[in-house]
């Protein structure tokens, strides 16, 4: 399944109307904001066939999974382009055998959790809140992003952390040389030890990380940076391989995807964009006769020309 999908329900009190755009769509926020409610209406509606007191609309199947039970992934198997909400009620979100029934499904998953998914790759960018607005006399609940990340402020940087430890980092040692410390070893989950390991040294730092696969580590790292006061900026591209594919790596087509990946990402083939971005970075490359390897960034990357592409991508406020 790839694209936008929607979801829309009419109860006697409120609308509630979701948007999704990738595979994984995590649902946070305060008791009171409706993350039960969607729940709760949605699955008795589909538990009695549809004789139940409210409106469901969708541009396609809707499944929902609640309660304190063991994962059933036979019917998850079974289940085929398909919106399925899972409430916070249930166990297995954390688990391994969880993420194998996510890879290679065609199904957009709802996650209604507060809970650590540290198995998931999701985007930052699809973490949302509910929230509740008036208008002309309705009141109606949309989901909202809970987190955005617009490098908005400059900080003079001292160190340069990039969890990226392959082509990205090369590529970043190549813009600013000594300033990127290579003594980490990379990851999301040692992101933020190292910020606090730098930022208690007196030093100012850009971390930077792929927010395709970011959004389990965003929450602590934001938290961090705003209450502690510290002299950190956090830089969130999609990945390493959007940058390429925004001037350096060429296609006629490649516009039209950047614009729009929802329509080109199958959830069946990539469990998320970063994966889908190197896939095609690799096909583009290989195609023209230039091997791009993930681990280690070719030469032909790395000309003067192709640097300077690559900052021209970057925010103004954090070139260098």
């Amino acid at each position: 399944m790839r694209g936008i999908h929607w979801l829309k329900i009419v109860t006697k009190d409120c609308k509630y109307n979701l948007t999704l755009r990738r595979n994984i769509t995590v649902v946070r926020g305060d008791s009171g904001t409706g993350k039960s409610s969607i729940v709760k209406h949605v699955r008795r509606y589909l538990e009695s066939n549809g004789d139940y007191n409210i409106t469901l609309e969708s541009d396609c199947n809707v499944v929902v999974l609640s309660g304190d039970f063991e994962l059933d992934s036979y019917k998850l198997s079974k289940t085929n382009n398909s919106i399925i909400i899972i409430d916070e009620g249930v166990r297995y979100l954390g688990s391994n055998e969880f993420k194998h029934c996510v890879e290679d499904s065609s199904n957009y998953f709802v996650l209604i959790t507060r809970c650590n998914l540290s198995n998931l790759p999701f985007s930052y960018k699809e973490i949302y809140s509910l929230v509740t607005r008036k208008n002309n006399g309705e009141f109606i609940t949309e989901n909202r992003e809970l987190f955005e990340n617009h490098v908005t402020s400059s900080v003079k940087m001292d160190c340069i952390l990039t969890e990226d430890s392959n082509s990205g980092r090369d590529m970043l040692k190549e813009i600013f040389g000594s300033k990127v410390d290579s003594s980490f070893d990379g990851g999301n989950s040692s992101l933020l030890t190292s910020i606090r390991k730098h930022c208690d040294r007196g030093l100012s730092v850009l971390a930077i990380a792929d927010g395709a696969a970011f959004g389990n580590y965003i929450g602590d790292i934001l938290s961090y940076i705003e209450y502690s006061n510290v002299p950190c900026v956090l830089w969130l591209p999609e990945s390493f391989d959007v940058l390429l594919l925004s001037g350096i790596v060429h296609r006629n087509d490649i516009p039209k995807i950047l614009d729009e990946p929802y329509n080109y990402i199958y959830s069946e083939e990539f469990i998320s964009w970063e994966r889908y971005f190197t896939h095609l970075v690799e096909e583009i490359s290989s195609a023209s006769g230039h091997h791009y390897n993930k681990h280690s960034l070719n030469k032909r990357y790395k000309t003067s020309g192709n640097i300077i592409k690559f900052i021209n991508a970057m925010p103004k406020e954090i070139r260098p």
